[in-house]
C-alpha cells in the first residue's frame, strides 16, 4: 500500500509542475506598419551607447554618473529586488511545506480514594508534510505571473535607465546652448557699445542727433539685460542636472562644460522596422510582460474553482520520558479533496474579473506599441523639420548682414537715418538667436529620435536583481 501511494505522490507531483499557457486574444495591433512615414538615415544604430556619438567627454561622465546615482534607479533596482523576491516565492509552491514541532507536557491526578497523587510526563516530537498537487495548474500559474512581473519590473528598470540618459543629454544641450546664447548676448553687447561709441564721436562732430544716441544706448542696455537671465538659467540647469545625478543641487557645477563649437552631431540613424520596437523598447516589453502575467492570473483564478488535492503527512516520536523518546513511534499519511460547492459567485466573479484585467493589458499593450510608433515618426518629422528650418534661418541671417551692411553705408554717406541700421542689427540679433535656439531643438530631437527608438544597451540594468533560476524559466 505503502509503494503504490509513492508512485502515486510522484506521478502526481510531476503532474503538477506542467505549464499549461494562458488562453490569451491577439496582442499585435491591427494596421501596424511595415515602415515608418518619415524617412530616417541611411546608417545602422551604433552598437555603443548613442550619447557618444555627440564626442563630449563630459555628456559621457554625467550619463555614465546618472545611471549608478540617479534616485529613480535606485528606486527601479528595489522594487525590482522585490519583484525578484516575489519571484522566489512563487516557485515555493512546488515544494511541500515541512513543519518541525516538539512537546513536553507534565499532567498531575489525585486519586479520590487513597489521595495518592500521581505524576506523568508526555515528550513529542513531529515532522508535519503538506503538499497541494497542481492538478489543474493553479501553483504553475501563480508562479509564472511572478515570473511575468519580475519580467515587467526589469523592463521598467530599462525604461528608466533609458529616461535618465536622455533627460541628462536632454539638459546638458540646454546647458550648452544657454552657454551659446550668453556669448552670443556678450558679442552682441560689445558690438552694440561699439556703435555706441561711434555715434556719440559722430554726435560731438555735429554729423548725429541726440534721438540716435538714447536709441542706441536703449539698445544696449537691453542686450545687457539678457546675461544676468542667461546666468540665472545657467543654475537651473545645474540644479536640474545635480537631481539627475544624485546629488545635492548646492553641491554641483558645470562650469568646465563645452560651449558647443566642438561638439559633434552624429548622422542620422537608421529606424529599422515599427515591428522591430516591440524588442527594442523596454517599455513594450514590460507592457508584454504585464499581459503575461495578467493571463497567468486569469489560468491560477479559473483553477480555484476545480476541486483540489491535498497529500499530508506526519511523523514523530513519542514517549512518557525523555530516557524513552525513540521507543515509541508514530505515522501517518492522508490525501485530502476538497470540492468548491457554493461561496457565493466568489471565485466565479474573480475569474471575470481577472478576465477583464487581460482585455485591459491588451488595449494597454497595443497602445505602448502605438505610442512607440507615433513618437519614432515624430522624433524623424522634428529632424527633418529643423533641417529645414536651419538652412532657412542661415540664408535669412546672410540676407540680413548684407542689408546691414548696405544701411551703415548709406548711413555714412547721408543718405538713410540711424533707424535703418538699428531695424537691421535688430533683426540680425533676433535671428542669430534663433539659430541658435533652432540647433538646440535639433539636438534635443536627435536626443528624442534615440530614445524613442529605445534599444538593449543597459546591460547592467538587464542583470540588476535577477534571482536564481536553475530551472531556467527567468531569460
Amino acid at each position: 500500500m505503502s509503494r503504490r501511494f509513492c508512485i502515486l505522490l510522484t506521478v502526481l507531483f510531476f503532474w503538477g509542475c506542467g505549464v499549461r499557457q494562458p488562453d490569451l486574444p491577439e496582442i499585435l495591433p491591427q494596421g501596424l506598419p511595415d515602415t515608418y512615414g518619415a524617412e530616417g538615415g541611411l546608417g545602422a544604430l551604433p552598437a555603443e551607447k548613442w550619447w557618444e556619438g555627440f564626442g563630449s567627454c563630459e555628456l559621457n561622465s554625467l550619463v555614465e554618473e546618472a545611471l549608478r546615482s540617479s534616485l529613480d534607479i535606485r528606486e527601479a533596482l528595489a522594487r525590482l529586488d522585490a519583484a525578484a523576491a516575489g519571484f522566489e516565492a512563487g516557485r515555493s509552491g512546488f515544494w511541500p511545506d515541512l513543519d518541525f514541532s516538539a512537546e513536553a507536557g507534565q499532567q498531575r491526578a489525585r486519586n479520590s480514594e487513597s489521595g495518592q497523587v500521581r505524576t506523568t510526563e508526555r515528550y513529542n516530537s513531529f515532522l508535519a508534510a503538506s503538499y497541494e498537487v497542481d492538478i489543474w495548474g493553479r501553483v504553475a500559474a501563480a508562479s509564472a505571473a511572478e515570473g511575468e512581473r519580475f519580467r515587467a519590473t526589469r523592463g521598467d528598470l530599462e525604461a528608466a535607465a533609458m529616461t535618465v540618459a536622455a533627460s541628462v543629454a536632454d539638459t546638458w544641450v540646454l546647458y550648452v546652448h544657454t552657454l551659446f546664447l550668453m556669448d552670443l548676448a556678450q558679442g552682441q553687447l560689445a558690438e552694440e557699445k561699439a556703435l555706441l561709441a561711434i555715434e556719440e564721436a559722430r554726435f560731438n562732430r555735429g554729423m548725429a542727433g541726440i534721438l540716435d544716441i538714447l536709441r542706441q544706448k536703449e539698445v544696449v542696455l537691453g542686450v545687457g539685460s539678457r546675461i544676468p537671465d542667461l546666468k540665472g538659467e545657467l543654475r537651473l540647469l545645474e540644479h536640474r542636472m545635480a537631481l539627475l545625478t544624485g546629488r545635492a543641487a548646492s553641491d554641483f557645477s558645470m562650469e568646465g562644460a563645452e560651449k558647443g563649437r566642438d561638439i559633434s552631431f552624429p548622422a542620422l540613424p537608421a529606424p529599422g522596422l515599427p515591428l522591430e520596437l516591440i524588442e527594442k523598447r523596454p517599455d513594450i516589453r514590460a507592457a508584454q510582460a504585464r499581459l503575461m502575467a495578467a493571463g497567468w492570473d486569469m489560468e491560477a483564478t479559473r483553477a480555484l474553482r476545480l476541486p483540489g488535492l491535498t497529500l499530508s503527512g506526519r511523523g514523530g516520536l513519542t514517549a512518557a520520558g525523555l530516557s524513552l523518546l525513540g521507543e515509541g513511534w508514530l505515522l501517518d499519511a492522508a490525501a485530502g479533496l476538497a470540492i468548491p460547492v457554493f461561496d457565493g459567485g466568489r471565485r466565479r466573479a474573480n475569474v471575470a474579473r481577472s478576465e477583464a484585467v487581460v482585455r485591459e493589458r491588451v488595449v494597454a499593450y497595443e497602445r505602448s506599441v502605438l505610442t512607440a510608433i507615433r513618437e519614432v515618426e515624430d522624433a524623424l518629422v522634428r529632424e527633418e523639420r529643423q533641417e529645414a528650418l536651419l538652412r532657412e534661418t542661415g540664408l535669412r541671417l546672410d540676407a540680413a548682414r548684407v542689408t546691414l551692411e548696405e544701411a551703415l553705408r548709406r548711413y555714412r554717406l547721408g543718405g538713410d537715418n540711424f533707424d535703418a541700421v538699428l531695424t537691421a542689427r535688430s533683426r540680425i540679433r533676433d535671428l542669430e538667436e534663433r539659430l541658435v535656439n533652432q540647433q538646440a531643438v535639433r539636438m534635443q530631437a536627435r536626443i528624442a529620435l534615440h530614445r524613442a527608438l529605445g534599444g538593449q544597451w543597459w546591460e547592467e540594468g538587464a542583470r540588476a536583481g535577477r534571482p536564481a533560476d536553475p530551472a531556467g524559466t527567468l531569460p
